[in-house]
C-alpha cells in the first residue's frame, strides 16, 4: 500500500506543476510576441522564413524571428527586432550601405554573408564572407570582424573577434549542433523551435549531448536524445507539457 501511495503522489506531483506553470506561461507568452507582431517579417514557432530583399539580397529568419525592412536613397536598413538572422548581401549600385539595427548597436556589411542573433543584453555576430563593422549604441566603439570570425557586442563594449564556431549557424541548414553540452542547455536551445513547457528531473539534466539534431522534426530529435542517452520522455496535453526523467 505504501508503494501504491508513493507512486499517486509522485503522479500527483507531475500535474500540480503543470497547473501551476499556466498563468506564467501566459503572461510569457504575450510579452514574448508583442514585438513581433507589428514587424513586417516573421517567422513562427518552429519555422525558418526567407525573405528577397528588394536589391536581391537574401535574408534567413530563424524560428520566432522578427526584423523591419527599411530602403530608402540613402541607406539599406534591417532593423532585428526578434531572434537571429542569416544574411546574404548583394552590390548595391547606387553604393548604399547595408546596416543591421539593435539596440545595442549597429553591424554593417562589407560585402558578406553573415549572421546577426540578438539576445536580451548582447548581441552576435559572426561572418562567412567579407567582413562586418560593428559600431556599438552608447560609446560609439567600433570594430571590424573578418572572414570566419565571430563576436558579440553590447551598448557600450565590442568583444574582440575569436575563430568562427560553425555550431551557431548550422540553423540555417535545418539542424542544431551540440558539443558536449548539459541536458538541460540542449533544451534551452530547442526553446525557439517549440511551444511547450519543460521539465526536466535533476537526476539527469546534467547529461551530456552531442551531436546534429533536426530542428524541422523535433519529434524525431527527442527519438534520437531518448534512445542514445536511454530517457524517458512523458507528454500532457497533446505534447504542450514534457518531462523528461531516465528510462
Amino acid at each position: 500500500m505504501g508503494k501504491l501511495q508513493h507512486v499517486q503522489a509522485q503522479a500527483a506531483k507531475k500535474y500540480l506543476w503543470l497547473l501551476a506553470f499556466i498563468p506564467v506561461i501566459t503572461a510569457l507568452f504575450f510579452a514574448n510576441e508583442q514585438q513581433q507582431w507589428l514587424a513586417d517579417y516573421r517567422s513562427p514557432v518552429g519555422e525558418r522564413k526567407t525573405i528577397v530583399l528588394p536589391d536581391g539580397g537574401k535574408i534567413i529568419l530563424n524560428s520566432r524571428s522578427a526584423i523591419d525592412v527599411q530602403y530608402s536613397a540613402q541607406q539599406r536598413r534591417i532593423i532585428l527586432r526578434k531572434g537571429e538572422i542569416w544574411i546574404e548581401t548583394q552590390p548595391d549600385p547606387l553604393k548604399r550601405p547595408f546596416m543591421v539595427y539593435t539596440p545595442q548597436g549597429v553591424a554593417q556589411a562589407l560585402g558578406t554573408k553573415y549572421w546577426v542573433k540578438k539576445e536580451p543584453k548582447d548581441v552576435y555576430v559572426g561572418v562567412v564572407q567579407g567582413a562586418v563593422k560593428i559600431t556599438t549604441q552608447q560609446s560609439q566603439q567600433q570594430q571590424l570582424i573578418g572572414l570566419n570570425q565571430q563576436s558579440r557586442f553590447n551598448q557600450n563594449h565590442v568583444q574582440q573577434p575569436v575563430p568562427l564556431d560553425q555550431k551557431h549557424i548550422t540553423w540555417v541548414s535545418g539542424f542544431i549542433t551540440v558539443d558536449a553540452v548539459a541536458l538541460k542547455d540542449f533544451m534551452n536551445q530547442l526553446k525557439p523551435y517549440q511551444n511547450c513547457v519543460l521539465r526536466i528531473d535533476p537526476k539527469v539534466a546534467q547529461i551530456k549531448i552531442s551531436g546534429s539534431y533536426p530542428i524541422d522534426d523535433l519529434d524525431k530529435t527527442y527519438k534520437m536524445i531518448a534512445k542514445t542517452y536511454g530517457l524517458e520522455i512523458d507528454e500532457y496535453m497533446g505534447g504542450y507539457f514534457k518531462y523528461i526523467q531516465k528510462k
